[in-house]
């Protein structure tokens, strides 16, 4: 395997690597959100359990609503939703599509640079001709590694933030609920 291979691979594998703690920590965020509707939350035993069985089997995007949903339903900090719910849709209409293009994507070194290319067809009429062309595949040049490193980089600091939220999530329930510490 040729060295620019060696550092395309590294990127991509730690932008799946960001990705997969990404959405573990937007499933533990759902677990402090929820925490916040009930003052015994902490005390039931079995909570981590059917939290854990939950995660297992929702989809991100579904937690991503959840997680707005308890955010916007609980008492929280001035802006707590508003800032929940921004973070939260970038996560998924811009970082999750990105994500996917870059983890399933075919790539491949063309000359001084990679190349990703997203298999698929697509249709397209002709403006005035109306006749319709076929394109199976489009690609896309990057020039330098440096672009896949940037997803994972915004990943990463993407992670940050929800536990920052998640954080002020749990500050919250202390503040409420003195007694249950």
């Amino acid at each position: 395997m040729s060295d620019p291979y060696d550092e395309l691979f590294r990127a991509i594998g730690r932008t799946v690597y960001e990705w997969s703690w990404l959405e573990s920590d937007i499933a533990h965020f759902v677990f402090d959100l929820t925490a916040c509707h009930s003052a015994a939350f902490y005390d039931d035993s079995g909570v981590s359990r059917v939290s854990a069985l939950l995660h297992a089997n929702i989809s991100l995007r579904t937690n991503i609503e959840i997680a707005k949903s308890l955010a916007y339903s609980m008492d929280g900090p001035e802006g707590f939703f508003d800032r929940v719910e921004k973070s939260l849709n970038i996560v998924a209409n811009d970082l999750r599509n990105e994500r996917n293009r870059y983890a399933h994507d075919l790539w491949y070194m063309a000359g001084s640079g990679s190349v990703r290319l997203k298999p698929g067809s697509k249709f397209k009429r002709e403006k005035g001709t109306g006749e319709t062309n076929e394109t199976l595949a489009s690609e896309e040049r990057f020039t330098d590694v440096a672009q896949v490193h940037d997803l994972a980089n915004r990943i990463h600091n993407k992670r940050k933030e929800v536990m920052a939220l998640s954080s002020e999530a749990q500050e919250h329930y202390r503040r409420r609920n003195p007694s249950q510490e």
